[in-house]
């Protein structure tokens, strides 16, 4: 976009949104307690401004501009793509592919009006000195933006990212676990999510819209914390900003049979996103409260690597049957409000524990969402996809196995990732099956599977664990898994 168009367009967005603000002074904020200094950095920002304009109203270059491809010697990795679909996809296809879904290719130009309103947004409850000083640094990027010289992707590589859009039958999804990226046939796709949802006792399709009933609750809620002083003008805006409701999509489980899937809630700026944020905030501290917590692969082989096993100990893995979907939601609360009473958090804060028992009730138990142009909701358990649902089920499993897990509840013996448990026992293979069984028959929803170590061998998440002997003593060897 030309630089006066740019210009023209902020010019009349600052007079109708901030009419009382001097535009022109946007610069003057910067260290406005040394004037000389000032003084001079306006100077030469006002002088770098005028030449850019200068430059800009002068004729053009007939000269074709040429754009410069990023170095063309990349290494691909494409054992992170799985390809599942009935379609037949190229290696370099599949190179464009496993660049990751997170990949963003090198933007070929800037939407001014988006820009302007998208920090707009995300400004409005700073304090005014920063969100001036950030306007003043944005106006500078938008009108000293140019297209770029050097992209990301060259030019056959973009070919094929556009031949791959056009494919109509397939999706390409991450996957639940181990990072790989699937292409999936869409209807093998649509079908397992529906398959899911059909579960009746899990989830209920509504009649109509319920976004209106949702947004009543949560405005009564906040109104009465700001009539009570313990929000501003400005947490309110924000705690009632978003009226979208959550879509779901699917992650396959690869390491199922048949490759069932997981629903992911998408609940990403939607209407209870914010609550959950802001009370995410207040209770994140809680994780510091739990036991054999693991974050990810890498730092669970580090931890593994130190491990030392006895001659009559087996690895073994516990898995938990839909776990989201079985938290009970109202006892998961109530182990959360318990372990912030005892961390004394909420002494330093203005919201009692009604307070946040109310705003984890509005953010967990509407959890309304759509697929495919109708609107459901989950009947029981945590939302895949909410900010708040990986904390509280940790939170509730913790509890839940100080409770119930006494005989595998060993420090340093057991870890957690999610839904799937590795424990290190002196059960045998029948002994464990027995123990799996009897936990099953416990009154409530929680439920496991279990699978034994092979040839002192087991695989969890996306490695393979190995007891070895070293200078007489067992430990621990891990192996990354490449899925083919």
């Amino acid at each position: 976009m030309e630089i006066n168009t740019q210009n023209s367009i902020l010019n009349h967005y600052f007079k109708t949104s901030q009419p009382t603000r001097q535009h022109q002074d946007d610069l003057r904020w910067i260290n406005k307690f040394n004037e000389n200094f000032e003084n001079k950095l306006i100077k030469k920002h006002d002088k770098k401004i005028k030449l850019l304009k200068e430059k800009q109203v002068q004729p053009q270059s007939t000269k074709p501009q040429t754009t410069k491809p990023m170095n063309s010697k990349i290494t691909y990795d494409t054992s992170n793509v799985i390809n599942i679909s009935k379609i037949h996809l190229s290696q370099q296809q599949l190179k464009v592919i496993s660049k990751g879904l997170k990949f963003v290719p090198t933007p070929t130009s800037i939407n001014t009006i988006t820009t302007v309103v998208n920090c707009e947004k995300s400004l409005f409850s700073t304090s005014k000195l920063i969100k001036s000083a950030a306007i003043s640094e944005i106006s500078t990027f938008i009108q000293k933006w140019r297209k770029p010289t050097k992209f990301n992707m060259n030019k056959e590589e973009v070919k094929l990212l556009k031949e791959i859009k056009t494919i109509e039958d397939i999706v390409i999804v991450q996957a639940d676990k181990g990072g790989k990226i699937v292409v999936m046939n869409k209807n093998d796709y649509f079908n397992k999510i529906e398959e899911k949802l059909n579960d009746l006792n899990v989830y209920e399709q509504v009649k109509k819209d319920p976004t209106t009933i949702i947004k009543t609750e949560i405005n009564k809620k906040v109104t009465k914390m700001l009539n009570q002083n313990k929000i501003t003008d400005q947490n309110k805006y924000y705690l009632t900003s978003i009226d979208d409701l959550p879509k779901i999509r699917g992650q396959p489980k690869l390491h199922k049979i048949d490759t069932p899937m997981r629903i992911v809630t998408c609940s990403r700026d939607t209407i209870t996103s914010p609550i959950s944020q802001f009370i995410f905030r207040i209770i994140k501290e809680l994780r510091t409260t739990l036991n054999g917590v693991v974050c990810n692969t890498s730092k669970f082989v580090k931890i593994i690597s130190d491990v030392k096993l006895n001659q009559d100990e087996h690895l073994a893995s516990l898995d938990i049957q839909d776990l989201y979907t079985n938290i009970p939601v109202s006892k998961a609360i109530d182990i959360t409000l318990k372990r912030l009473d005892e961390s004394k958090k909420l002494d330093n804060l203005p919201f009692t524990k009604t307070d946040i028992k109310e705003l984890l009730n509005l953010a967990l138990k509407n959890s309304y969402f759509q697929f495919n142009g109708k609107f459901y909701k989950q009947k029981t358990g945590l939302p895949m996809g909410n900010t708040l649902s990986p904390i509280l089920a940790d939170i509730y499993m913790d509890e839940y196995q100080k409770q119930h897990l006494h005989e595998v509840n060993i420090p340093n013996k057991i870890w957690r990732y999610v839904d799937d448990i590795l424990i290190i026992t002196k059960m045998n293979k029948p002994q464990l099956e027995k123990y799996v069984y009897d936990l099953n028959k416990i009154c409530g929803t929680i439920k496991f599977t279990s699978e034994f170590e092979q040839n002192d061998q087991i695989n969890y998440l996306d490695t393979m664990l190995t007891k070895t002997i070293i200078n007489n003593e067992i430990i621990l060897k891990s192996w990354k898994i490449h899925q083919k």
